[in-house]
């Protein structure tokens, strides 16, 4: 909705009275009984499903003893935790629908916009400085609000198309609001990175043209020293790059001197993609804190389906050998898979102290110094891109895995599969990280 500065997050609790805050906007939601009728109905089927699910979950994990018994347990356990969550946002939608409300807040310097029911919702934070101007507009057919006169419309940098909010809004509704940000648009927030909290902008600076002072290039946005930008850039050299192809020597080494062979580089390989999604998780949980905790665990419930299934199909291809897949289920018992991985320690150690070093180098600490806010969103990036990176991994891993089996189970097909996916590995992580 805003440019650059905006900020997603949840919000719990009691939400700041009119006494505490320069402005604040109350606009309930259409009540429509049809429509939470039939969200109930949906509710009410979803819940069903669900408890279902997990009554089947249960009563598979008291007979595990076989890797497919192992995989369709944990496949039903996070089918389950990600149905689960489906039901509990449609839950919240439901409630919404029938209590709930947008709340419309300006101070210290900043305009909130909490979506959700009482006690609950969702919060996306901009500067006031980022508004232009408010405006009456009709009343929108597509609005959540009831239909009754005039609208709000906000408008702010690089002509962003905001939804028009509230019901029945007059002008002097707008010269309120417009009061309020105006007051506020030369506060530096707590959104403004690098910037103290509450410090004024520069009083010298000249006025716009609604005769009040705009942000100069002195005192907004900060200067950025470009030293932090050569420092934060990746390349072969960077330490992250070299930490990686260390990681990636020992699966070589273990090949060469262990006795490793396609099956284990395979199935460490697949290892590897759960210590990408833990660091992934973290990320998300540094950034949006509550939020990032709810979509991680989202993130791990249909990765981690995803991740037993694939584990199923490495483990028979390429451990089992293709003999095993003219039998309808894996024969290995759980004893097997636990002595397999318990011998590629070593290099599972390495890939997540690599990995961790990226997450605090490449991310924990470019964060903390706050460059600008375009390197907030390049942090964004990094999470967007994730899925991209483990896609291209795992192709790569496919294809060469099978490339390696028709070479044959010989120490050169393995080391060249390595290397192929380690350069891979290398362009991903560069291209993840480039500022």
């Amino acid at each position: 909705m805003f440019p650059k500065t905006n900020q997603l997050g949840l919000h719990f609790g009691s939400i700041k009275n009119a006494e505490e805050v320069d402005y604040r906007l109350d606009s309930p939601f259409i009540r429509s009984i049809p429509l939470q009728t039939v969200m109930l109905v949906v509710v009410v089927g979803m819940s069903w499903i669900g408890l279902t699910s997990i009554l089947d979950a249960v009563d598979t994990w008291r007979d595990v003893d076989r890797l497919f018994i192992l995989t369709a347990a944990l496949f039903q356990t996070f089918w389950s935790i990600g149905w689960t969550f489906a039901t509990l946002i449609i839950s919240l939608i439901c409630f919404a629908i029938a209590f709930g409300r947008l709340v419309v807040l300006v101070h210290s310097g900043k305009i909130e916009f909490i979506i959700g029911v009482p006690g609950l919702g969702g919060r996306l934070s901009a500067n006031a400085h980022d508004v232009n101007k408010v405006s009456l507009v009709p009343h929108s057919k597509s609005s959540l609000f009831a239909d009754a006169g005039m609208q709000l419309k906000i408008h702010t940098d690089g002509d962003h198309d905001n939804s028009p909010i509230g019901s029945d809004m007059t002008q002097a509704d707008v010269d309120k609001l417009w009061s309020a940000i105006e007051r506020n648009r030369h506060i530096v927030s707590d959104l403004d990175g690098k910037l103290d909290r509450g410090s004024a902008v520069d009083e010298g600076s000249a006025t716009d043209e609604h005769g009040s002072m705009p942000l100069n290039a002195a005192s907004y946005p900060p200067p950025i020293d470009n030293r932090h930008h050569a420092d934060d850039s990746v390349s072969l050299t960077s330490p992250s790059t070299i930490m990686l192809v260390l990681a990636n020597l020992v699966p070589i080494f273990g090949v060469l001197y262990l006795g490793w062979d396609l099956g284990s580089t395979m199935v460490l390989f697949w290892a590897e993609t759960g210590i990408i999604l833990l660091y992934t998780v973290l990320k998300g949980i540094a950034e949006h804190k509550a939020l990032g905790l709810i979509l991680g665990l989202v993130l791990i419930s249909h990765a981690g389906a995803f991740m037993a299934i694939h584990f199923l199909f490495i483990w028979t291809i390429f451990v089992e050998g293709l003999s095993s897949v003219k039998q309808p289920f894996s024969t290995s018992n759980l004893s097997q898979v636990a002595d397999y991985l318990k011998s590629l320690w070593p290099a599972l150690v390495a890939l997540l102290v690599s990995h961790g070093y990226s997450f605090k180098h490449n991310f924990l600490d470019k964060r903390a110094r706050h460059l600008s806010h375009q390197e907030e969103d390049a942090s964004d990036k990094q999470q967007n891109s994730i899925y991209s990176r483990i896609t291209l991994m795992h192709l790569t891993i496919i294809i060469g895995g099978g490339i390696a089996m028709l070479l044959g189970r010989g120490e050169l097909s393995l080391v060249l599969l390595i290397v192929m996916k380690l350069i891979v590995d290398i362009r991903a992580h560069i291209k993840q990280h480039d500022n």
